[in-house]
């Protein structure tokens, strides 16, 4: 990416885990104060470390673009609502990550109490946390990690299960919920390209979630029911419907990968990019089509897949394995290191290779499909999309 396009290309390192947001502000205090945010204020230094010192390689200070996929790009949604990153970049790329992925207080304390009860650290003693050795903070994790965090009712989120310790809307590094933020405008000033793969979740069926291969009807219905805070028959047969008139796979599993990659990944992007637009006409979107041949092709445009495609590294053995290879595979790479770059230079992803990209707006919402074929869709999937209205 930096050699074939004339950009500085920087990659930092930030705590995960506990190390980084576990929240012990409220029992544990003296010294704890900012445990909840520590993973986004890495992030924060590394950005004015950027500021400070990029001119010296060749950057301009003035046009940094920040870009993530996943956990990176659910990381830029909570920078991109807080104060104290405003200023450090001017453009942000999220790939399959967006703005939701942060936990309240309420949860955030019952993650921490679980997370001391496992290492045996009561809350008078906090100072014994600095004793932990790796292990046993590898272990306290994994009983952080079973809190489940959005049970309550609550705008625009849902349950999450087994991703417990993100930000923490701690009313310091996170003043308030980073969506609201960005919907009032904290990011009006930061061009956005924001996107998801098409079958996310079929990388998580098939490595974690092994067990939702063989759903039938009645168990597809209970595990919907229990991810969408019981409104699983308002979603099962409104995907269902919308699958079959398109001629779509709709065995439970496909209906499964299809609801979660919408409710975890593509309808988060979706609010992202609707509160963004309001403010700034530097918004855009794609959809990644592209299929694995992994799994006799079973992944489909699973979560990740587009990472060698953006970064130009399809050559690596795992990535001809994981992307595949030929032609088609260093064209479609080819066209999206373009868009990418082109994007982080100028503000706008369109280039000779690809048909024209319109921003994204509420009346077209004009998508570039980003696969076999590369061509703007209008509102692509709207029935799903709907079926999430005042839902998520």
């Amino acid at each position: 990416l930096a050699s074939r396009h004339d950009l500085v290309v920087v990659t930092i390192n930030y705590r995960l885990g506990a190390l980084g947001y576990l929240y012990l502000n409220e029992f544990a205090g003296n010294g704890f104060e900012t445990d909840a945010n520590r993973g986004l204020l890495d992030q924060i230094a590394a950005l004015e470390w950027v500021r400070d010192n990029i001119e010296a390689f060749g950057g301009d200070p003035e046009n940094v673009t920040v870009f993530g996929e996943s956990a990176g790009a659910m990381s830029i949604g909570a920078l991109l609502g807080t104060p104290r990153a405003k200023g450090l970049f001017r453009r942000a790329i999220l790939q399959s990550g967006a703005a939701h992925h942060t936990a309240e207080m309420a949860d955030a304390i019952e993650v921490a109490r679980a997370f001391c009860k496992d290492c045996a650290v009561s809350e008078s003693d906090p100072a014994r946390l600095l004793e932990l050795s790796p292990a046993e903070i590898l272990q306290g994790q994994l009983a952080a990690q079973k809190v489940p965090l959005n049970l309550h009712e609550r705008n625009h989120r849902m349950p999450t299960f087994g991703m417990s310790l993100i930000p923490v809307i701690d009313g310091d590094v996170l003043p308030e919920d980073p969506l609201h933020a960005i919907a009032a405008g904290a990011a009006k000033d930061v061009e956005i390209l924001a996107g998801t793969n098409e079958d996310e979740w079929q990388m998580f069926i098939q490595f974690t979630d092994r067990g939702k291969i063989t759903l039938n009807e009645e168990g597809l219905l209970k595990v919907c029911n229990k991810r969408t805070r019981g409104h699983g028959e308002r979603i099962v047969p409104a995907y269902l419907k919308a699958r079959e008139a398109r001629g779509q796979r709709n065995k439970p599993v496909d209906l499964f990968n299809a609801i979660e990659s919408d409710r975890v990944f593509r309808l988060p992007a979706i609010r992202l990019l609707e509160a963004q637009h309001a403010h700034q006409p530097g918004t855009f979107t794609y959809l990644f089509t592209w299929d694995s041949p992994m799994f006799n092709g079973e992944l489909g445009a699973c979560h990740a897949l587009d990472i060698p495609f953006a970064f130009g590294s399809i050559h690596t053995p795992f990535a001809r394995s994981f992307a595949g290879s030929g032609q088609a595979v260093e064209t479609l790479a080819e066209r999206m290191e373009h868009a990418w770059a082109n994007f982080a230079r100028s503000g706008n992803p369109c280039h000779e290779d690809l048909p024209e990209w319109p921003a994204y707006e509420k009346d077209k919402r004009a998508t570039m499909e980003l696969g076999k074929e590369c061509r703007v869709l209008e509102d692509p999937y709207a029935p799903e999309r709907q079926a999430w209205d005042e839902l998520l």
